[in-house]
């Protein structure tokens, strides 16, 4: 089985994240307003820093949460990625 790397998984749900905020009209900071998490969360993650950013999975869950998607939508984008 081949697994993802903490890299490659971050990248992806970092990509899975900017793209349905961006679906929505949402910037960063309205996104974090209404997760209830600090600007600097989302900008980390869909960041350069994103790459090394490990959020912990209630702060992933609120996100999603706002963005009206849930873990395993995430994760079926991921293994979409990891078929490519």
């Amino acid at each position: 089985m081949n697994q993802l790397s903490l890299e490659e998984f971050n990248i992806q749900t970092a990509t899975f994240i900017r793209n349905n905020r961006e679906k929505l009209g949402y910037s960063q900071r309205k996104l974090s307003t209404l997760a209830e998490v600090g600007n600097a969360v989302i900008c980390k993650y869909e960041g350069s820093e994103g790459f090394d950013y490990n959020p912990t999975m209630k702060t992933l869950l609120k996100i999603l949460q706002v963005l009206n998607k849930d873990i395993f939508q995430l994760s079926a984008f991921i293994k979409t990625y990891k078929n490519d």
